[in-house]
């Protein structure tokens, strides 16, 4: 578990996070975990209300058991996925 403090330069005009933000949190918790790096990943944010100034954020990352696929890329083909959410 990752947690992320919200900064003022988070905020949209919206007051809300700017959903830019949520995947470069994302890509910021992936370079403290270079095993996830080397498999293909798909990553899934869920949230049930915006996010505001003050919030606290926490990453959670789920992988599916061995043997689990998905299709996904350019070739549509079935490979092992590890799901971050």
């Amino acid at each position: 578990v990752l947690q992320y403090p919200v900064r003022v330069s988070d905020i949209d005009i919206f007051d809300h996070m700017n959903n830019s933000v949520y995947w470069s949190v994302v890509e910021e918790y992936l370079a403290t975990m270079p095993e996830l790096m080397s498999a293909p990943l798909r990553g899934t944010i869920e949230h049930d209300l915006p996010v505001a100034l003050g919030d606290k954020l926490e990453i959670l990352r789920h992988v599916h058991p061995a043997g689990s696929t998905d299709k996904f890329g350019p070739d549509l083909v079935d490979r092992p996925v590890i799901t971050l959410t």
